[in-house]
């Protein structure tokens, strides 16, 4: 016998609470990979590609990972503390991935919109040749 499940308020409200998502342009089919590979598996994210998904990797090309908190092992209804903390969580976390230098010379960029309303972005500088 199948069982049914009606979604509450309640549990809409927590699962909003609790979405994270990452526009991607730039990025290399390696890079947005281990991107979505750590915050499946590293920190225990319930992560979505939204469809339809671009199946290039160009310059130009925008990219999503929809990563939700909530079903992770906080439980169902996650806390604004720890909601807060995986936030500066996952600031950091990009703001690293964003320290070395991209191997393509792609001006790669990545924000991250936060439960919150709170957006921060990461941009590669471009560089400039030098003359010789």
């Amino acid at each position: 016998m199948a069982t049914v499940h009606v979604i509450t308020k309640k549990e809409r409200k927590a699962k909003a609470r609790s979405r994270f998502t990452l526009v991607c342009t730039g990025l290399s089919k390696t890079e947005f990979r281990d991107l979505h590979r750590v915050f499946s598996t590293e920190f225990g994210c319930k992560t979505v590609l939204p469809n339809p998904f671009l199946p290039e990797f160009d310059a130009k090309a925008v990219h999503q990972i929809i990563a939700n908190v909530r079903d992770s092992a906080l439980g169902f209804y996650a806390a604004k503390k720890a909601i807060d903390t995986i936030q500066e969580l996952f600031v950091s976390f990009v703001k690293f991935k964003f320290m070395t230098p991209p191997e393509d010379g792609r001006v790669r960029r990545v924000q991250l919109h936060c439960p919150n309303g709170e957006m921060y972005e990461f941009k590669d500088k471009k560089r400039k040749l030098k003359k010789k």
